[in-house]
């Protein structure tokens, strides 16, 4: 598999699949009870009070915070960035061949396409 196209399933089932479940569940939960995760119930009261604009500006706020999440790993997987302690970037592969190096530029070129 090439990068674009690790890059694409990602940006699918990862960004775009999981954001749009999260802001579906939302939704949801406007008009039934909360989950009982802790954190869901406070995150579903909040987007509770919110009116339509404060909604979409929580929908925004949730995009970024994914596309910010799944870049900082990608980073990661192409060895730009390290933790600490660790002494070789990461690399990844698939059928033996190397993967890793570009995906997380081309994540970021599928955020600017999408204009997200």
């Amino acid at each position: 598999m090439q990068q674009e196209a690790i890059v694409k399933q990602i940006s699918n089932v990862i960004f775009e699949k999981e954001l749009e479940r999260y802001i579906q569940l939302l939704e949801e939960g406007r008009e039934r009870a909360p989950y009982k995760e802790p954190n869901w119930k406070k995150g579903q009261a909040l987007y509770n009070k919110l009116d339509e604009e404060g909604r979409e500006a929580f929908k925004s706020f949730l995009s970024m915070v994914m596309s910010e999440t799944v870049s900082d790993i990608l980073g990661y997987l192409d060895g730009i960035a390290t933790f600490e302690g660790q002494t070789e970037p990461f690399e990844l592969f698939c059928k033996g061949k190397k993967v890793s190096g570009d995906l997380q530029e081309y994540f970021l070129m599928y955020l600017e396409e999408k204009g997200i």
